[in-house]
């Protein structure tokens, strides 16, 4: 599989685990001769473990199983029913640049155990990835995900797609997918549109910033008050001595 499309799946690996239809796609792509005999073996030894096992698996071996894989992944995709699958793949597609060279070094040995698709380690990745539960959790990606497309971070098909499905962690899938491809531009865009809907403890967390400045700023403001009315009350208490 070219280096390009290994890294369109890398970057939606969550998605795509939790997006894809297995037994359609299984069923789809098996007569197109990608899977070897054992990964289908695998395949029918994991079905007990779930959908989410067979995704992981699948998604796995793929990259390893030549250059047709990824078209292959494509149609299979347009079999399932899957057409936003294949929208959301081709229009990463446009935007991921490989360097110069990179395509031209031969592809890893294939091998039957998957290899884990893991995050680029630069320091927002580290980030985001850390706090994916938190930003889950509090956040809601209706506010962010239109700040995001103003900023040309998410197209209007993926703020679209975010919109349109359902459940509030698949939205979340997507808009990590994109995060984490877009680099860290994007990153600084989300975390401006966190602080634009107030999610300020968040942005905090994330960032490994304190408030403990502003705090202790308004416990200044306040001795500063209190300080004053005593003042005051010492006026006071003057002015009756002097009546």
């Amino acid at each position: 599989m070219r280096k390009q499309h290994q890294e369109i799946l890398r970057v939606n690996y969550e998605f795509l685990v939790n997006e894809m239809p297995m037994g359609e796609v299984l069923d789809a792509i098996k007569p197109r001769k990608i899977l070897t005999s054992h990964d289908i073996d695998q395949l029918r030894t994991l079905r007990h473990q779930g959908r989410k096992a067979l995704a992981r698996y699948f998604l796995g071996v793929l990259p390893q199983r030549g250059p047709e894989a990824f078209q292959a992944l494509l149609d299979s995709f347009q079999d399932a029913n899957a057409q936003h699958l294949v929208d959301l793949l081709l229009q990463q597609a446009q935007s991921i640049v490989v360097k110069d060279g990179e395509e031209d070094k031969p592809p890893p040995t294939p091998s039957d155990s998957p290899v884990p698709l893991g995050p680029d380690p630069h320091e927002y990745v580290i980030r985001l990835t850390r706090n994916n539960k938190l930003i889950r959790q509090f956040v809601d990606p209706a506010k962010i995900s239109p700040i995001l497309s103003q900023n040309k971070v998410m197209t209007s098909r993926e703020a679209d797609m975010v919109t349109h499905l359902h459940m509030k962690n698949k939205k979340w899938d997507l808009i990590f997918a994109v995060l984490l491809q877009r680099g860290e531009r994007a990153y600084q865009a989300f975390m401006a549109a966190l602080l634009k809907n107030d999610y300020c403890t968040v942005f905090h967390t994330i960032t490994e910033t304190s408030t403990r400045r502003s705090l202790t700023d308004d416990s200044d403001k306040g001795r500063d008050k209190d300080q004053n009315d005593e003042d005051d009350d010492d006026d006071d208490d003057e002015a009756d001595t002097y009546e």
